[in-house]
């Protein structure tokens, strides 16, 4: 459970600035597609009583939907049609604007059967172009590209936990890292993506390298 990491006590042993936040803080996953999401207003909402607001369209605008700090989460499988082996990356925008980048998608994977290992050539394709824990031991010989730090066609799992009063995102990637296989790299991975003060986040990993390898 995220109260036997210490979630609560790292987030709020944390300093950050308050927020006027418009509305609620939303907190959703979508585990059919692996997504989660962290939705954190950074301004006050506009007061019905307050005559400036009547003239608020009902339909959302653009500065509506930028006005918020965001965070995604990834988890979606790596068998999926056009998936990139990058379990548990994430995405933070604030205002609209994209705070970390990554180099997703830059080209699009199409070779996700169970025989073809084209994906791993790219950087943009495979772990190391995206923000998730990336081996230095997996990339190939001689190459700044190729790493296999995730196993293909294994997936991991999302969910949402909430720990003495803090919203977290929790991404399990055990498999993705190889738990259960002769030869893999974790025997856990878990990353925890948590809302702190009115519009920061914290990111969490836990991960152990499995018995039968030497230090990573």
């Amino acid at each position: 459970s995220a109260g036997s990491w210490g979630l609560e006590q790292l987030a709020s042993a944390c300093s950050t600035d308050p927020s006027q936040p418009l509305g609620a803080r939303r907190v959703k996953i979508y585990p059919l597609g692996g997504y989660g999401m962290i939705r954190s207003p950074l301004t006050e909402a506009c007061d019905p009583a307050n005559s400036t607001c009547e003239a608020t369209p009902s339909s959302p605008q653009l500065e509506d939907v930028a006005a918020y700090s965001m965070l995604a989460l990834q988890a979606r499988p790596n068998s999926f049609p056009h998936s990139e082996v990058d379990f548990a990356t994430f995405k933070w925008t604030s205002f609209g604007v994209e705070m970390l980048g990554e180099y997703g998608y830059g080209t699009i994977a199409t070779a996700v059967g169970q025989w073809d290992f084209r994906r791993y050539a790219f950087r943009d394709n495979n772990p190391a172009g995206h923000n998730t824990v990336v081996i230095r031991e997996a990339f190939q010989e001689g190459s700044e590209d190729i790493n296999f730090s995730q196993l293909h066609q294994r997936s991991g799992t999302i969910s949402k936990v909430v720990s003495n009063g803090v919203d977290c995102l929790h991404a399990d990637g055990s498999e993705v890292y190889g738990a259960s296989r002769l030869g893999g790299w974790f025997s856990y991975m878990h990353r925890w993506t948590c809302a702190i003060g009115g519009s920061n986040f914290l990111i969490v990993d836990a991960f152990a390298t499995l018995p039968n390898r030497t230090a990573l």
